[in-house]
């Protein structure tokens, strides 16, 4: 039965697949103002991203280039401003992307974090400050523009769940209207593998709180950590009260695994996506697969948003 759908960039009910009159659009703007108070629309917002990064792009670009001046001129700056200007678009652009409603880095009390380690730390941060600076944040800028790249290469697909995601509805009771499979097969494992590339600053800092150090440890070193998994950084952290750790709703390897190495396929007409790991399998819904990549791209969204905050202070450390 083919699928019907006034919108069809926007995931539909199961049940409304017959129903040439069902507009999910209205139903999901209906969900988002009886569970947000907010009046959503889900198409708008998912075009209205798309736009805007296609216009960061050509700003990212001219950034990474060296391109001072021209790029002063494009946001109507002085090049001595030029920098501090740029990463407040970028943060004003993350933040648009970023779903506050779901659990991130984002979400926390960074001024109240920041404040805490001055009390206790002080000379201990402004040492990590430099060590940040001068070896994390420039590296993982790069990778943070891949991330787009990568999030924005599967948006024609990653849009239709945004809203779901944001409201927390149960995707499995939805289907996707318009299937780019080749587009997102490869997301979730490159999504993935951003994130272990990235995720130093946040555990570092988390380390800084609680062990009032960050760059000694039992077994091993500094640099062995940050080249360590996902997993072991994680398990470093010897509290989860500061900020939220990626949790199984993130990362699962088995996906991750099979997104990576292309051992993953669709089912178009049932919709279900299977997982092929090392002999095992794992079978989801494409709905879910969707979400599993938003929720990661969400995590990485909100880390950056914390970086973009903290470079401002470590630069005048």
């Amino acid at each position: 039965m083919p699928i019907i759908n006034l919108h069809p960039e926007i995931a539909i009910p199961r049940g409304e697949l017959s129903n040439p009159t069902f507009s999910a659009n209205m139903h999901l703007t209906q969900l988002a103002w009886d569970r947000l108070g907010e009046d959503i629309d889900g198409i708008a917002d998912g075009d209205m991203l798309i736009l805007s990064w296609d216009q960061l792009k050509i700003l990212w670009d001219l950034y990474k280039n060296g391109k001072v001046e021209i790029l002063a001129k494009k946001m109507k700056v002085s090049p001595e401003n030029t920098q501090e200007s740029f990463f407040q678009v970028l943060t004003n652009f993350t933040s648009q992307l970023h779903m506050e409603s779901c659990s991130t880095p984002a979400n926390i009390d960074f001024a109240k974090l920041i404040e805490g380690i001055l009390e206790t730390d002080e000379r201990e941060l402004r040492r990590f400050c430099i060590y940040y600076r001068e070896n994390l944040f420039f590296k993982n800028l790069e990778f943070y523009r891949t991330a787009f790249d990568t999030i924005f290469g599967a948006w024609q697909d990653l849009k239709q769940v945004r809203l779901l995601n944001r409201l927390n509805v149960e995707g499995s009771k939805y289907v996707i209207s318009s299937i780019h499979f080749d587009n997102t097969k490869k997301t979730y494992g490159d999504l993935f593998e951003i994130l272990d590339k990235t995720y130093n600053f946040l555990p570092l800092l988390v380390r800084l709180r609680t062990e009032h150090q960050f760059d000694r440890f039992t077994n091993t070193d500094l640099d062995g950590y940050l080249k360590s998994s996902l997993q072991n950084k994680i398990q470093h952290i010897t509290s989860t009260e500061v900020v939220p750790i990626p949790d199984d709703k993130i990362t699962n390897n088995k996906i991750r695994n099979s997104s990576h190495h292309n051992t993953i396929g669709i089912d178009l007409k049932t919709q279900m996506v299977n997982c092929e790991d090392r002999g095992s399998n794992v079978s989801l819904p494409y709905v879910d697969y969707l979400s599993r990549c938003t929720n990661l791209a969400n995590y990485i969204a909100g880390q950056f948003i914390l970086e973009l905050d903290f470079i401002e202070f470590a630069q005048k450390a």
